[in-house]
């Protein structure tokens, strides 16, 4: 018998490596970002990156106990697409800046039911939903809608029909859980448009800048307060909204990139200048893939099952939603006290949901990201001084502190830290500052310093409350 010269075998075993390569599943090709999304997950399956201040998800609710991220999966219509959202809360906020495609008669409300207003159908069996990338087809309007984002700005592409009336709608009274109390849209020019929108909600009053910018010039287009338009470009109320109008043929697609900031406009151009430079949506869809591979790739779900590397990897990646940047790419950002303040040399975080996270999440993350942790601690330093309330942070969102559930959480977080040898921030201040939190009066603590429990009354949570504090002081 012949035998096969070992070159050519070589040859033959390093190109069936390279197809077994190609075909080799990483860690971000396991996660699937629906799971959650029933029953009541409460988390969101729109485009982010790791840790980042924009969310862009698709709204199905915006209110209700199911709703806190804005999307639950039994739902069979979408009102549009939003820029920031929360995951895995029990109170629902945020769901910023909406923009929805439409064709044919312009709608300006979204109605209660698909045909009443710009709300759409849609289909799972027609929706992707992958970590840095979402894409759906509106069935109604046969518009697909892919979205794609950066840490500070969301990137969308709208690939339409053939219409003489396509529509681009932004609705700035759309809110999750909240409710405007003053919005403001400008029209500057036939491409760019910018504005805020400040509402009302979990934690008090929270203010979002945007500036967006579309591909191409809209043929057409106007500001409204509730369904009317007003004259000129722009306009400010608790109901504005804007449309932008084209022509397209069929299969042509628009994108829209947009910056977001809580400080100001100009900052929210600055992050979509430094974060979108350009018009290549595949690329930022890429980088965020590579971000998540990366943040992904620290842990070996360590098994061959498939279903338990999905379910392993999907719950890694629930893990580094959360905390968000809320610095401007310059360091700016407006802090619990709402006025606008200075990071140097570190991002500044909100969403620190320490009752939640720090028994697991936040000793996890020392593992995950400790190039992150750092920056956590220095955000909690400087909510101390900045609030100016002799505390350390509670429950931060949306950089407003909610003041929500129990303990002194921030406090074994920072030791935690510190005893893993993170220590780029001045450990005297952090001691300072934790003693000075044990001293607040809230929540019975005034009765556990000098009793050593708290009594029991009706809604009191003294079993808890008194296990909390303790945990936090030991």
């Amino acid at each position: 018998m012949k035998k096969t010269p070992p070159r050519l075998l070589f040859s033959v075993f390093s190109l069936l490596g390279i197809v077994l390569a190609s075909h080799a599943k990483s860690p971000v090709d396991y996660v699937n970002p629906l799971i959650g999304t029933d029953a009541h997950g409460h988390v969101y399956p729109g485009a982010t990156v790791p840790f980042g201040m924009v969310q862009l998800s698709p709204d199905t609710r915006d209110n209700g106990w199911d709703g806190c991220a804005g999307y639950h999966y039994s739902d069979t219509s979408i009102l549009g697409f939003s820029h920031n959202h929360l995951t895995g809360t029990g109170c629902g906020d945020l769901g910023n800046i909406l923009l929805m495609p439409e064709v044919g008669e312009l709608k300006l409300v979204p109605g209660s039911k698909p045909g009443e207003g710009y709300r759409a159908r849609f289909s799972h069996d027609q929706e992707t939903s992958r970590p840095g990338y979402y894409e759906v087809l509106l069935t109604d309007s046969q518009v697909k809608v892919e979205l794609t984002a950066t840490a500070r700005a969301g990137f969308h592409r709208y690939t339409f029909p053939a219409s003489d009336s396509a529509h681009v709608i932004v609705d700035l009274q759309h809110g999750i859980g909240n409710k405007p109390t003053e919005t403001q849209l400008t029209i500057k020019n036939d491409h760019t448009a910018s504005g805020f929108r400040r509402s009302d909600g979990w934690g008090g009053r929270k203010t979002y800048y945007f500036v967006m910018e579309f591909s191409r010039p809209f043929n057409s287009s106007g500001v409204a307060q509730a369904d009317k338009d007003v004259d000129g470009k722009q306009t400010s109320g608790k109901e504005t909204k804007g449309h932008f109008d084209f022509k397209t043929k069929a299969g042509e697609q628009i994108e829209v990139r947009v910056g977001l900031s809580t400080v100001s406009v100009e900052g929210a151009r600055k992050n979509l200048r430094a974060e979108i430079p350009d018009w290549d949506f595949d690329k930022v869809a890429e980088n965020a893939r590579k971000q998540w591979e990366q943040a992904l790739s620290v842990l070996d779900a360590g098994s061959k099952d498939e279903h338990v590397k999905e379910t392993f990897y999907t719950a890694l990646y629930h893990t580094l939603l959360a905390p968000t940047i809320l610095s401007d790419v310059d360091g700016q950002f407006r802090g619990p006290d709402g006025q606008v303040h200075q990071a140097d040399g570190y991002n500044y975080y909100t969403e620190l949901s320490l009752w939640d996270t720090f028994r697991a999440e936040n000793p996890l993350l020392t593992l995950t990201q400790p190039e992150r942790v750092n920056d956590f601690v220095k955000t909690m330093l400087a909510h101390f001084t900045i609030f100016n309330h002799q505390t350390l942070p509670v429950w931060p969102e949306g950089g407003k502190e909610t003041w929500c559930m129990i303990g002194n959480h921030a406090i074994p977080v920072i030791v935690d830290a510190y005893l893993k040898g993170f220590r780029a921030w001045d450990a005297n201040e952090a001691l300072h500052d934790m003693i000075a939190s044990t001293d607040l009066n809230r929540e019975q603590l005034d009765a556990y310093r000098t009793k050593g429990f708290i009594p029991t009354r009706k809604g009191a949570q003294t079993v808890s409350k008194v296990l909390e504090y303790a945990y936090d002081d030991a």
